[in-house]
């Protein structure tokens, strides 16, 4: 009778739980499947070896010439039988998840593995924009302030007004101060090259 409780009790402690989406997605199917394999492996394992065991001890009892004693030990052969098909169950379990992480459009043998596709929150189609070169006299006007293809007049007196204001000397920052220096200094030199061409 004692050996009877402990098996059911092994069976009860074994049993797998109710798998829970979250448990589902970090364990994978393989794993799963060969984990299911195992428990139903030994199920079968410690059936036999308790049905021998009770088998072993009625016989023993037929021996001493104790015949009720055996009756009673052979109406505990329910209990293997329940284990027997724990283990049955098991094996059909793992099979089962054998087959269906196995199916053909998630078994890559040869090729990579499919990725899961994101949320759909995270789903965001990022098209691919033209490059298009950045024109350096656009951003030396945007770096001083001015709207794209100002005229050298306006840039030299916006320029007057607020060099008093940017520079270091007066509190102005200085990583911007060499920005803004490199763009008026650009922007002068194009004037130059203009004032030159046209003679």
């Amino acid at each position: 009778m004692a050996s009877a409780r402990i098996a059911l009790a092994w069976v009860v402690l074994h049993a797998p739980p109710p798998a829970t989406p979250d448990r589902r997605s970090r364990r994978p199917g393989p794993l799963r499947s060969l984990s299911a394999l195992a428990k139903g492996g030994v199920c079968l394992l410690a059936a036999q070896g308790l049905r021998q065991l009770i088998g072993q001890g009625a016989h023993q009892q037929l021996l001493q010439g104790q015949p009720e004693l055996a009756a009673d030990a052979l109406r505990m052969l329910w209990c293997p039988a329940l284990l027997a098909a724990a283990g049955a169950v098991f094996l059909l379990h793992g099979l089962l998840l054998a087959i269906t992480a196995c199916r053909p459009q998630q078994c890559h043998a040869s090729g990579p593995r499919r990725r899961r596709r994101p949320w759909p929150e995270r789903q965001v189609r990022h098209q691919r924009l033209p490059v298009r070169p950045v024109d350096p006299h656009l951003q030396a006007c945007l770096e001083l302030g001015l709207p794209p293809g100002s005229s050298w007049h306006d840039i030299h007196a916006h320029w007057r007004r607020q060099v008093g204001q940017w520079h270091p000397d007066h509190g102005g920052d200085l990583q911007r101060w060499h920005l803004r220096l490199a763009a008026y200094r650009l922007l002068r030199e194009r004037e130059q090259r203009r004032a030159a061409a046209l003679g």
